[in-house]
């Protein structure tokens, strides 16, 4: 079987959503790119956290029918992130998906800086593609 890991299928274009920034910023961002969701980044390129349309449809809901004040993501990002090294296997990551509840995954290098994301989508493929050369 050909060696499959992280690096090699994960998505590099990523939205920069700090804990400043405005949630329909980090909306638009998302769409921009997308994605379900992303890590909220501080000025190291560090996760520190994860917003994701989860997070996103309670706050959105309630202030788009009380218009109440503008909020920023660190009122409602999730505070617990969960990665993947660049170079994990993806046969070690698509187990962790069996049994984990995120879908998408940050990618981190060696020095612990997001470097582009992971998700079912991106493991489905992969592995779908090594199947197909295996049968062809």
């Amino acid at each position: 079987m050909i060696e499959l890991i992280v690096k090699d299928h994960m998505q590099v274009q990523l939205p920069h959503i700090t804990a400043e920034t405005e949630v329909s910023t980090a909306i638009q961002l998302l769409q921009q790119h997308n994605l379900i969701g992303a890590p909220v980044l501080n000025q190291q390129n560090h996760a520190i956290g994860y917003i994701s349309e989860h997070e996103l449809l309670k706050p959105m809901l309630e202030a788009s029918y009380y218009c109440d004040a503008p909020l920023i993501v660190s009122d409602i990002m999730s505070h617990q992130t969960v990665s993947v090294a660049e170079h994990e296997s993806l046969i070690d990551l698509a187990n962790k998906m069996l049994t984990a509840r995120p879908k998408n995954y940050p990618v981190l290098n060696k020095d612990k800086k997001v470097i582009g994301i992971i998700n079912r989508t991106h493991v489905v493929n992969a592995l779908a593609s090594a199947y197909n050369s295996c049968h062809s």
